[in-house]
């Protein structure tokens, strides 16, 4: 049996988004609010756009965000 956890049918993002959102992650300061978790949210759905930054850049998002805690550090796996 095969699952499939990603929705294939999720809309993808073109080129000039994709570099608004990396333009967006190199702005954003280090801060613990929903900016910040509806920015990983963008980067994610970049990176299924085929972005492979905004992979990189998710991949190392606890890294430059380390102000994350509580709920919001939950749900970015802080």
């Amino acid at each position: 049996m095969q699952y499939n956890v990603l929705n294939r049918s999720l809309p993808k993002l073109t080129p000039p988004q994709i570099a608004a959102r990396l333009a967006i992650y190199k702005q954003m300061p280090n801060s613990n609010n929903e900016q910040t978790i509806q920015l990983a949210d963008h980067l994610f759905i970049a990176a299924i756009s085929g972005s492979s930054q905004a992979k990189k850049d998710l991949i190392h998002f606890k890294d430059k965000f380390t102000a994350l805690d509580g709920a919001y550090g939950e749900e970015c796996g802080a």
